[in-house]
């Protein structure tokens, strides 16, 4: 599986004919409304949430799809979490319900037709065992178990907080929840630990959890690297809402809030913050070679260089 910045390379080479305008125009990110919301991916397709609809890039055949309330049944071009399950549908949240793709139509979950208590989804996440988790609003958590529709069956959790901001897994099955208010929760069985929104989460000790990203209102994009989370420091203040991805089960960690995109080595973050604007960003990665990469990377790549020559 290729890292996100490859993948966009991919997507955007002789394709930005098909890009929303706000991609093609010359004008500064900063200066427009445009957002990435939310990335997620399965063996065929790499998708991109955003404020206004969703990117949906095809691996195989390098198509890019842009996906809008005008020419399908997305409820909503506010995109606020993506999640792809094994067999390849996709689940994209918005606040007026979800879209399931199963690779042949697309399908409108809300409240009335599903087992979802609203339908102001704020958070999706699936797991190893391909359960799907979904976070709202003003409603908690709940699981999703249907067979072929996830969401058509579901169980809630009980948590501290109902208003979700952010949902992942760790490797040992315990669900940590993000919430608006700025706290943080551990869901594991029934033995929670609720981290309030003056705790610092830096000095959250949870060893043997892996490798994870978690997203928290007000406070930013923390990575868990096994043994306590990291914050991914940037240069400009904590902007409430944030998304971010995990490249390849790397070290890279792309964070995006609403002006800027941030690229860290998640392993050592202070070493590397790169900040750019989206048109900035994606102009970079057009050329391969002109890739963001942490210094640690290039330092390898001229080690390499050098001992080929």
């Amino acid at each position: 599986m290729k890292t996100l910045i490859i993948i966009l390379a991919l997507q955007l080479v002789g394709k930005t004919s098909q890009l929303p305008d706000q991609i093609q125009s010359k004008t500064s990110f900063t200066n427009t409304q445009f957002e990435i919301t939310a990335f997620s991916e399965c063996d065929q397709y790499f998708y991109i949430g955003t404020n206004q609809g969703v990117i949906k890039y095809n691996k195989t055949t390098k198509d890019i799809t842009d996906i809008k309330m005008k020419n399908s049944k997305l409820p909503s071009n506010r995109i606020t979490s993506i999640a792809c399950s094994k067999n390849g549908n996709a689940y994209i949240g918005t606040p007026a319900g979800i879209l399931m793709w199963d690779n042949y139509a697309d399908l409108v979950i809300t409240s009335e037709n599903a087992d979802i208590p609203e339908d102001h989804v704020t958070a999706l996440f699936i797991d190893a065992d391909d359960n799907l988790w979904i976070g709202t609003m003003n409603s908690g958590v709940v699981k999703a178990i249907g067979k072929d529709i996830k969401p058509y069956k579901s169980i809630p959790l009980m948590t501290s907080d109902n208003h979700i901001y952010s949902i992942t897994v760790d490797n040992l099955d315990r669900i940590w929840v993000g919430y608006h208010n700025g706290g943080l929760e551990c869901l594991a069985n029934t033995n929670n630990t609720f981290y309030p929104p003056g705790h610092d989460i830096e000095k959250v000790n949870v060893s043997y959890a892996g490798n994870f990203l978690i997203n928290i209102s007000r406070k930013g994009t923390y990575y868990h690297d096994g043994t306590r989370f990291i914050r991914m420091c940037c240069d400009r203040s904590v902007r409430e809402n944030t998304c971010s991805y995990l490249l390849d089960h790397s070290a890279k960690v792309i964070v995006c809030n609403d002006t800027s995109i941030h690229v860290f080595n998640a392993k050592s973050p202070h070493s590397f913050p790169s900040q750019q604007s989206y048109d900035s960003f994606l102009k970079t990665i057009l050329d391969r070679e002109n890739a963001v990469t942490p210094p640690e990377e290039k330092r390898i790549k001229k080690t390499k260089s050098k001992m080929n020559g």
